[in-house]
């Protein structure tokens, strides 16, 4: 559709046009002359005025400006910080067309990347909408003509730091906090230079981790104690790097959460699953996809602090986790000593690297479980021998990377992909992760 600017000589910025699809960003895409350009916040069937914000050879950003003509798909976001904050893109879909459109991006990547059909699409696997959340990282920054300290994601196409009130997808105990958060830094000495605060909470906990630039004044220490007595929040502070993290309080309840009946320990900083209520379908879904038994030997990779392992080897199997970090496998042992599990054991190598992975013997092992990060596990597949494995559970964070190594594991290894669904993590963002399993 031809732009509609009239005659404004200052850039023709602003621009009238018609939604005709999704991108696996969640933006609304249209045409202008030809060019395709991406919408944030415009949904297909919808005819809606947006502002310019980007120019590539290929492709315009946009950012909606006003609703011409909406679409039946479209729902009142429930945070009035929606549309500026980048921490939620998709607060104007309901959570079904959400999960519609995550699969149709997953199912699109697959083909993409792999050529590969599931056998079974699993329904997809959602939970909690708000207040989800209980891992985030926040951004803070003394802006002196805000009038102090802000606190929040970044905005959307900017750097800033979101002035934001309140947080609908953190939890409560933190998100309806944000302005008494605000207060307690802007009263603190070192007020200018605390750049971030690490949020970790449990059922029964909350964790604030301050990382602070100077040395924080007696009177700090007594205002953010008396905070988090009166709040219930346990502060720890970092100076430098992670080793010189150390809680405000001594006794602050230790962090843990339950799957399965088995307790599973960490520390504010370590990576634990941001959603706990999608978390625990997502066990359940992958000792269902592992199909336990007594006999099996499972190769856990990636194992992070037990998440997986400790209740795949709590149903008998005996199980060996790999991990990176080695404060991470530390924290994991103690998880299986804590829970009395002996049948499962953890050790610390580095997966992106061809001796590491030669040299795990898994000569006996019948199933793998693989949880990579991001960039996936493309040394995994490409170095190790898995003759002796007849199945593959494969958790991911990214289906880009996912759809890639699929192509791997059937083409390399001749494993066919048995059934993959979605995992809403992230609900009101266009981030998803999701879920399959290969059979030879």
């Amino acid at each position: 559709m031809i732009s509609r600017a009239g005659k404004n000589k200052k850039r023709d910025k602003f621009f009238e046009i018609e939604i005709v699809g999704l991108s696996h960003e969640g933006r609304g895409i249209g045409k202008i002359n030809g060019k395709t350009v991406f919408v944030e916040g415009a949904l297909p069937g919808e005819t809606v005025s947006a502002k310019l914000v980007r120019k590539r050879s290929k492709f315009d950003l946009a950012q909606l400006q006003d609703i011409l003509v909406s679409s039946q798909k479209r729902v009142i976001p429930e945070c009035k910080h929606f549309g500026v904050c980048g921490g939620c893109s998709l607060q104007h879909m309901s959570e079904a067309y959400q999960l519609d459109y995550k699969e149709k991006v997953l199912l699109e990547l697959l083909e993409h990347h792999s050529n590969l059909v599931p056998e079974i699409i699993s329904k997809p696997i959602s939970a909690d909408q708000w207040g989800y959340r209980q891992k985030a990282r926040l951004g803070v920054k003394y802006v002196k003509g805000k009038g102090g300290v802000v606190i929040g994601f970044r905005e959307k196409f900017k750097g800033y730091i979101t002035d934001s009130e309140e947080c609908r997808v953190l939890d409560p105990r933190v998100g309806e906090k944000i302005i008494l958060l605000r207060m307690l830094l802007q009263s603190l000495s070192v007020s200018e230079n605390v750049p971030q605060l690490e949020v970790a909470t449990t059922k029964d906990a909350v964790a604030i981790v301050i990382r602070h630039l100077s040395p924080l004044s007696p009177s700090d220490y007594s205002i953010l104690s008396s905070f988090g007595r009166k709040h219930n929040i346990n502060f720890y502070l970092q100076s430098g790097g992670l080793d010189s993290i150390f809680a405000l309080e001594e006794g602050s309840a230790d962090l843990a959460y339950e799957v399965n009946d088995i307790r599973i320990g960490f520390s504010p900083t370590d990576f634990t699953q941001i959603n706990p209520s999608v978390n625990k379908l997502l066990v359940a879904k992958v000792m269902s996809l592992l199909e336990v038994a007594e006999k099996d030997f499972i190769l856990d990779l990636f194992c992070g602090i037990g998440n997986f392992s400790l209740p795949v080897a709590a149903l008998g199997a005996k199980v060996k986790g790999v991990e990176l970090d080695e404060a991470m496998v530390a924290r994991a042992k103690q998880n299986a000593r804590l829970n009395r599990i002996k049948n499962c054991s953890f050790e610390c190598l580095n997966l992106q690297t061809a001796s590491d992975i030669k040299s795990l013997d898994i000569s006996r092992v019948n199933k793998i479980l693989l949880d990579p990060p991001r960039s996936g596990c493309n040394e995994v597949l490409s170095e190790m021998n898995v003759k002796s494995v007849k199945k593959v559970v494969y958790v991911s964070c990214n289906p880009i990377t996912f759809a890639r190594d699929a192509a791997v594991l059937n083409r390399l290894h001749h494993f066919e992909l048995k059934e993959v669904g979605v995992l809403n993590m992230f609900p009101h963002t266009a981030h998803f992760e999701c879920v399959g399993s290969f059979e030879r």
